[in-house]
């Protein structure tokens, strides 16, 4: 699993969760910047290649 994130974003809790979890899990640093034409387009979470 991927997870998402932005410092300072809801995407913590997530992330404490996955800590918990103990599942293995990667995380990628989301800029932004890169979605400023799409909002509400940041995708959360990754798992076998899908986004939700």
């Amino acid at each position: 699993m991927k997870l998402y994130y932005a410092p300072g974003t809801c995407a913590w809790a997530v992330h404490v969760a996955l800590i918990w979890s103990g599942e293995p899990y990667e995380l990628e640093e989301v800029d932004f910047g890169r979605f400023r034409d799409e909002p509400g387009v940041v995708p959360a979470e990754e798992e076998q290649g899908i986004r939700a």
